[in-house]
């Protein structure tokens, strides 16, 4: 009897001894395309605000709906996420605006364009481009990439950033490996 439970003890799996299996980024991008089309489903959402939201709530599904369903409005500010009734800018869009002065660089050269994110805060498209390319550049983030504006938590959706961005530096940024914990 001694003899077997030192044999069950010595082929029991250790706590810390756990069996995993390998996902490729394409297993991976897939599990999040389904992921999103569920939450954008269900919660009757945009698949970008989806995606933010799933990022914010660090891909819990269960938890992005269960928040959604009890206070919309609260979850989309809290990810970010700048509800359509409230967008101040209208349409994204690149715009020449005359006296326009940008907040960032001051330059209010009559001939810069502009563009504002969904919150308002509109900047020199130079400022906009520079900011986002840092971002993708030099610090690896591309998916919660906030308003350049101090204290405002709007997320920069891909639209913007692909509208913004040189092409190479957009093409980093959608062809870098998934993560779950961003």
């Amino acid at each position: 009897m001694g003899l077997s439970i030192v044999l069950e003890e010595k082929n029991a799996r250790r706590a810390h001894e756990v069996e995993y299996q390998p996902h490729s980024i394409s297993d991976i991008r897939q599990t999040q395309e389904t992921q999103i089309s569920n939450v954008a489903s269900v919660c009757n959402i945009d698949p970008v605000q989806a995606a933010i939201l799933l990022r914010h709530y660090r891909w819990n599904k269960e938890r992005v709906i269960e928040a959604y369903m009890d206070d919309p409005e609260r979850t989309l500010r809290r990810a970010g996420i700048v509800a359509e009734e409230d967008d101040a800018s209208g349409e994204h869009q690149i715009q020449r605006l005359p006296h326009f002065e940008c907040e960032i660089c001051f330059d209010d050269d009559n001939a810069k364009t502009s563009y504002a994110l969904q919150c308002g805060h509109r900047a020199c498209t130079t400022c906009w481009s520079t900011y986002l390319s840092r971002k993708i550049k030099e610090e690896g983030e591309s998916s919660k990439v906030q308003c350049l504006f101090d204290k405002c938590h709007v997320i920069v959706d891909e639209k913007t950033v692909e509208l913004l961005v040189d092409p190479d530096v957009f093409d980093r940024s959608t062809s870098n490996p998934p993560s779950f914990l961003r």
